[in-house]
């Protein structure tokens, strides 16, 4: 009755993460990534154990800690599991031809450093905006439920793409077809500097920049109005960045948009299922 009982206290993203684990071991073993398959299958047992626990800060804090373990991970995992390389090529082509030479056109004829300082500076503001949510919706516990399992859902089919279509992005695959460089002050020299760092070289389709950034926004729409206010119009901005920058073709950031309004829709219709 309690092994029943339990079956069904697991949340959508939970059940995500489970699949999404299983099906990068599956991959680890496939490619003889010994190293690897051991560290994703103690991911998996935890992500499994985890579902057991009740108090809500652990359960979701658990969270924030694997996708952001994951997320550095993926640098040296997807090589491993992706012997033909990165999918550029493939993005490029696809953007091209369903939106034109967008990312190309956007900055070689117009980038001012002042516009590109502050681009810059909303796509830094992204880092930001996320830790405060995370903590601002673990102390709204009334919410706190909706919000992890849209965002955590979101996430985990965001990985699933980075594991499948693994690339780095345009301002390095089209660096040689920019007939200007991208040039600003404080924040474009902080994030210039400090990009490749931060990524893990994978992480193109989908923009969750812009995922992420859009289920808050939706979130907030309808659950916390003043929240909504403040983030709209730096979440536009956020967007835009993203292409303007060079960090993702303009399909990463159509389809990252699209899955949010999806997972914002699946936690808008559920209702809540566990008791914490």
């Amino acid at each position: 009755m309690k092994l029943t009982q339990h079956y069904h206290n697991i949340l959508l993203h939970e059940w995500l993460w489970i699949v999404l684990l299983s099906i990068m071991l599956l991959r680890t073993v496939i490619h003889q990534s010994v190293l690897w398959s051991c560290v994703i299958a103690l991911f998996l047992i935890a992500t499994i154990i985890n579902t057991t626990i009740t108090k809500r800060i652990y359960r979701f804090g658990f969270y924030i800690v694997l996708m952001n373990v994951l997320f550095m991970l993926l640098r040296y995992i997807s090589p491993a599991i992706n012997p033909n390389g990165k999918k550029d090529a493939l993005l490029y082509q696809l953007d091209c031809a369903l939106f034109g030479d967008f990312v190309g056109l956007i900055t070689n004829y117009f980038s001012p450093l002042w516009l590109t300082e502050i681009f810059a500076f909303f796509y830094l503001l992204f880092l930001p905006q996320l830790l405060f949510f995370f903590v601002y919706f673990l102390i709204k516990k009334d919410l706190s439920e909706r919000f992890f399992v849209g965002l955590m859902t979101l996430y985990a089919i965001g990985f699933l793409g980075y594991i499948f279509i693994p690339a780095i992005g345009p301002y390095d695959f089209l660096s040689n077809q920019f007939t200007t460089n991208l040039k600003g002050y404080v924040f474009f020299y902080l994030l210039d500097k400090n990009y490749a760092t931060g990524s893990n070289l994978t992480d193109v389709f989908p923009s969750l920049h812009c995922g992420v950034s859009c289920f808050i926004l939706l979130f907030n729409a309808k659950f916390d109005k003043k929240q909504f206010t403040i983030w709209f119009i730096p979440t536009l901005l956020l967007w835009f960045s993203t292409v303007y920058l060079h960090y993702h073709y303009l399909i990463d950031c159509v389809v990252g948009i699209a899955l949010a309004i999806i997972c914002f829709l699946i936690i808008f219709k559920r209702k809540n299922q566990c008791k914490f």
